[in-house]
């Protein structure tokens, strides 16, 4: 499970974190992201660890996404 995965964030503080947490709790990869967002996988990067923060236009999209529940928890 994802508990086992030294790069899943258990306790996210910060926006890359929780956008991470979302992305491996949804099992999506951050290619399937990326297109998501209609940006590249290295903006991806940019979002999720090297803390730089979406643009307006994306910043709406990013927590819609992160609020969302994975399909397996939909009951």
């Amino acid at each position: 499970m994802l508990d086992f995965n030294p790069k899943y964030p258990k306790n996210p503080q910060n926006l890359g974190e929780k956008l991470r947490k979302a992305r491996m709790d949804k099992g999506m990869t951050l290619k399937e992201v990326a297109a998501l967002f209609s940006v590249t996988d290295t903006t991806v990067i940019n979002w999720e660890i090297r803390g730089k923060m979406p643009e307006a236009n994306k910043m709406e999209m990013v927590k819609r996404f992160i609020e969302e529940k994975p399909n397996s928890e939909i009951s």
